[in-house]
């Protein structure tokens, strides 16, 4: 998790939820390359919802915390679910990160237009849950390789 997104829901909450370990930093561990471990357990990575922050860190390479070095430690797919107020979806500097990362081979789903935390109406709203859940399947049935014997 982020540290934003630690503000929105705990990490204990998350584990619950989840029922899988969470992980808030680097250095939350004893191991030191914790985010290359996780990045060759995972078969797909999904980040939902995406922010404009994320966004902006992927597609220039920064690696300054556990999400973002693990993005550049993983060599599978990865979606991303942007989720942010229709003005910032809309600012040049979003549209060229995100051309960067669909040129950089990531893959996106949504936004959608309807109502947004912020209280306002427009595009910017995450997919929903079942949407993500439905393009994860997709794209991992596509990256699956048949084993020959």
């Amino acid at each position: 998790m982020t540290e934003s997104a630690v503000r929105f829901v705990s990490p204990k909450t998350f584990e619950a939820l989840t029922n899988r370990p969470v992980r808030c930093s680097l250095f939350d561990t004893d191991t030191s390359h914790i985010h290359i471990e996780a990045a060759r357990k995972a078969d797909l990575f999904c980040i939902a919802p995406a922010t404009a922050n994320i966004i902006a860190k992927a597609a220039h390479g920064i690696a300054d915390d556990f999400v973002s070095t693990l993005l550049l430690s993983f060599n599978n797919p990865i979606l991303f679910a942007p989720a942010m107020n229709t003005v910032m979806w809309n600012k040049p500097a979003v549209r060229r990160n995100i051309q960067q990362l669909h040129d950089d081979g990531i893959s996106f789903i949504g936004p959608e237009s309807g109502h947004l935390s912020c209280g306002e109406t427009g595009e910017g709203r995450m997919a929903e849950p079942e949407q993500i859940v439905s393009e994860i399947l997709r794209l991992s049935a596509l990256t699956i390789q048949p084993h020959n014997p």
